[in-house]
């Protein structure tokens, strides 16, 4: 997402409250009559931006979120379920026969099997070569936290000068259980592993 009103780029990883980033500044434009100044697409990249937008990228605020990874994994797959419910697919998730009858422990095992680049059981880590490769990671500007999102979007709303008053809603949240619930040891550790670099880079832990 791009708004050259606040002068920002915003980076939309999937699971990590992007939903609510993206209505709150549509919605915010909106309210401004200035929807023609707001470009969104919901997962292209700071990469993507860059490559389009250089001279803007150089100079804008750019700033994304991240999420701990074993929650992320919980919050993906019950979305996926639930889409499949509906008859949704993408042409990057398993089958919609997989997504309804798989359970969690067949997912991750799945994932940790998969040699088709073109199937993505998991979403990629942030720090792959997808999100944040070291180079766009250096250039961004704020990495907030879903576990903080109220506090790191208020931090965001100062930097862009946004009325403070003006709130962020939670959209497109899934009722389930507390995501250590849904692990055992072998999955555990497979999510560790595929995520180990943003574990180690953004202090994460697996919380019970």
């Amino acid at each position: 997402m791009i708004s050259r009103k606040y002068n920002f780029i915003f980076q939309h990883i999937p699971k990590c409250a992007g939903i609510s980033g993206l209505n709150f500044f549509i919605k915010l434009h909106h309210i401004e009559e200035c929807i023609g100044d707001l470009m969104y697409d919901p997962h292209n990249t700071f990469s993507f931006y860059k490559l389009k937008f250089p001279e803007y990228y150089e100079n804008c605020f750019k700033f994304t979120f991240v999420r701990n990874p074993w929650d992320r994994v919980v919050s993906l797959y019950e979305f996926r379920k639930q889409e499949a419910n509906k008859g949704t697919h993408r042409k990057t998730w398993p089958t919609i026969p997989e997504l309804l009858n798989d359970s969690f422990e067949d997912t991750i095992k799945k994932s940790a099997r998969n040699t088709n680049p073109e199937i993505l059981y998991l979403e990629p880590a942030y720090t792959d070569n997808y999100w944040m490769p070291k180079e766009i990671l250096k250039e961004t500007n704020f990495i907030g936290r879903f576990e903080d999102i109220v506090r790191d979007f208020d931090y965001i709303k100062y930097v862009l000068d946004i009325d403070p008053d003006y709130q962020l809603t939670h959209d497109n949240q899934i009722k389930r259980k507390h995501y250590s619930e849904y692990y055992n040891d072998e999955t555990r550790k497979i999510v560790a592993e595929k995520y180990a670099t943003d574990i180690q880079l953004f202090g994460y832990k697996f919380e019970n």
